[in-house]
């Protein structure tokens, strides 16, 4: 058979070289250098391309062959060294963001989009400073009112009476917002359609009216945009004819974008946000505690010995509805609703044995409830959670987070605020603060003389940003640069000499328009001010936490204590002593997922022996330990020990009771909710934005 020399191959046709029919395949030479029938024999003519990344294109690698790639099937598909928990990809993160006392975790994400159990992957509360302009004290009534300057209530009662305060802050073209906090409504003696009036500096243009159908206890919100010129004061009178009085407060601070959806306390003056708090908890709103008693129509507790009640108070938001079950459904339930104060509010219709739904009062913030009987005390099981419909039964879960007494967050009318990083403890503060009482050590400059105000500064211990709405106080208004003779505050001299904070003053208020005078009004009328540091300072604070979750590390180490759980499953699945987990919660059935790991898929135990070869963990009710784990070929603990030296794995375990604990991570749950709250009385909600984990199903 005739053989030809050599013959090269082309990928251009154009280029390629006719080969005889008799040429042999060992004689056709690739241009890689590789013969024809080394390509029959090994399929050459696929190279093999290895990729690490999560996503690629097809056919680039070390060898660009994307454009040859046809439709068809793959020739060969190998996963080396992964595992199938640790080759899905990362769970996806949302950034969110919320300053209300209380939402659910995935408020604001598509429906579709499944929040799971786990450690945030960023958590970070930023500050805020409100000012109620309405002033502490009054500057007159008329008729039959009364102002108790310590709870800042108005009382109105009879027909036309009234309070009158400044408006020193009070600033013209500017929305506010008027939060009214009714604590008792009236009687009318003669009805009225609009029996409360409030009027911010002009009685024709700046005025509200709450309508009786509006006349609620709780919270009403409200906005207005003042007039370009003041004639009045801030006034809140009564139209209608009382036979018993309204009590009532109200705040009115300036407008900022969705102010309205915020929850904020009822403060005097200026606030911020001190010693914040997060709490985290599931879908299950009740902590699952009873003790043997009744709750009676009037709120009250009764220790009758053949019903059983809730023994904490659950916090639930306003107006809205929640669906209760009872998993024993053994008798009718009752709730009971309370005020922010703990003050009975009225009670709830009788909820049947399969249970129901309720809507919280519009001043509603803590429900109490009781059970038609006593039987099973102990073992009973409630439910309560956010929506119509009810869902399957889940174990309360919480996580609290607490930061400590010098943690106060600020902001200003710049936007610049401080913030606390839960996950690290980083705080930034970018805002300072100062009294300003005249006392001897500040030292107070006299400045510009203008035809109404005095000027004076001062130079504080730490540098000022000198800029413009970088400052902001209790008793005057932020300067807006437009040089203007009117009282305010700021962070440079009007005339351009820089100190660090001025306060331009009404020389009508000073006996002697000098240092003097102005230190003498400062006694009398101690002012607060933040301004915007030049220099943040940062520093790392320690956290404290409590909760019915505990944190541990597995690594291997000698301490932890490991035995085989189930031979009957080869031994693949491995026991860790009680000792090593303290405080762990006895699974209350063989569905409970007591765990959360961020390496290793948390399910059931039965998840863990029906699927042999899977790697996992879970909690079971063993007799020397419930929490287990699988790792796909380990089968004695020697090799179980050396696994975890090198993959070390962190686990948060559900314990018994509620309890200090180690996790200083911000834990979310699946269809959860965060509460936020403060440490201090009249305390704002500070705003969190965090990065939940959400799955990839």
């Amino acid at each position: 058979m005739a053989e030809a020399k050599k013959i090269q191959l082309y990928t251009d046709r154009e280029c390629t070289v006719e080969a005889s029919p008799e040429t042999s395949a060992n004689c056709v030479t690739l241009s890689d250098g590789n013969d024809l029938q080394k390509v029959l024999d090994n399929d050459l003519s696929n190279p093999t391309v290895v990729h690490e990344e999560k996503s690629f294109k097809i056919g680039v690698g070390d060898i660009n062959v994307s454009s040859s790639v046809v439709d068809g099937e793959v020739g060969r598909m190998v996963i080396k060294g992964k595992t199938y928990q640790n080759i899905l990809p990362e769970p996806s993160t949302h950034v969110l963001t919320n300053n209300k006392e209380m939402f659910k975790v995935n408020e604001g994400l598509d429906p579709n989009v499944e929040i799971v159990d786990g450690v945030s992957k960023s958590a970070i509360l930023s500050g805020n400073t409100l000012v109620n302009v309405k002033p502490k004290t009054s500057l007159s009534k008329w008729g039959t009112s009364s102002y108790d300057s310590e709870s800042g209530i108005c009382t109105l009662n009879g027909s036309n009476s009234g309070i009158r305060f400044n408006i020193d802050l009070l600033k013209t073209s500017t929305k506010y917002l008027v939060i009214f906090d009714i604590v008792e409504l009236p009687t009318f003696a003669v009805e009225s359609d609009a029996p409360i009036k409030l009027t911010l500096g002009h009685n024709s243009y700046n005025y509200l009216n709450i309508n009786s159908d509006e006349l609620k206890v709780g919270t009403l919100i409200k906005t207005i945009t003042t007039h370009n010129e003041f004639t009045e004061k801030i006034t809140i009178g009564n139209r209608g004819e009382f036979s018993t009085p309204i009590k009532m407060r109200f705040m009115i601070i300036e407008y900022q974008e969705g102010i309205e959806n915020w929850d904020i306390p009822y403060f005097e003056g200026m606030t911020s946000v001190k010693m914040p708090v997060l709490k985290a908890t599931g879908k299950n709103l009740f902590d699952g505690e009873f003790i043997l008693g009744k709750i009676n129509d009037d709120g009250t507790n009764s220790e009758i010995k053949t019903m059983a009640r809730s023994k904490n108070y659950t916090e639930v938001k306003p107006n809205t509805t929640y669906n209760y079950k009872w998993i024993q459904m053994l008798g009718a339930s009752r709730i009971f609703f309370y005020d922010n104060n703990k003050q009975f509010i009225s009670k709830g219709d009788s909820i049947p044995n399969s249970g129901g739904n309720f809507t919280t009062p519009n001043n509603c913030k803590y429900i109490h409830f009781h059970l038609g009987h006593a039987n099973n005390f102990g073992s009973d099981t409630v439910q309560i959670e956010q929506g119509t419909t009810a869902t399957s039964y889940e174990p309360y879960k919480s996580n609290i987070l607490s930061t400590p007494e010098e943690v106060v967050l600020r902001s200003l009318p710049n936007g610049v605020c401080d913030t606390l990083n839960l996950q690290t403890g980083e705080y930034v503060k970018r805002i300072g603060e100062i009294v300003l009482d005249g006392s001897e050590d500040e030292g107070w400059f006299f400045d510009t003389i203008k035809t109404i105000t005095q000027v004076f500064g001062i130079k504080l211990a730490d540098t000022v940003c000198n800029s413009t709405n970088a400052c902001i106080s209790d008793k005057f208004v932020t300067s807006n640069g437009d040089g203007s003779d009117t009282e305010k505050v700021a962070c440079t001299s009007l005339n351009m000499t820089v100190y660090n904070l001025y306060i331009a003053i009404n020389k009508t208020r000073l006996t002697t328009v000098d240092v003097a005078g102005f230190k003498a009004y400062l006694q009398q009328n101690p002012i607060t001010a933040q301004y915007e540091l030049a220099t943040p300072v940062i520093k790392t604070v320690d956290l404290s936490s409590s909760g019915n979750w505990e944190k541990v590390v597995l690594d291997g180490s000698e301490d932890e204590v490991w035995q085989n759980s189930y031979s009957e499953w080869n031994n693949k699945v491995f026991c860790l002593n009680k000792s090593c987990t303290p405080n762990i919660a006895t699974p209350t059935s063989i569905y409970d997922r007591g765990v959360i790991c961020e390496k290793l898929k948390a399910d059931t135990i039965q998840w863990l022996c029906s699927k042999l070869g899977n790697t996992g963990i879970a909690v079971h009710n063993w007799s020397d330990g419930y929490l287990q784990i699988a790792i796909d070929g380990v089968t004695t603990v020697d090799q179980l020990k050396a696994w975890l030296s090198k993959n070390p794995i962190t686990a948060w375990y559900k314990t018994d009771t509620s309890q200090s604990n180690s996790i200083k991570e911000v834990l979310l749950f699946s269809n959860g909710h965060i509460q936020l709250s403060s440490g201090a009385d009249n305390s704002l909600i500070p705003t969190l934005d965090y990065q939940a984990k959400t799955s990839n199903s």
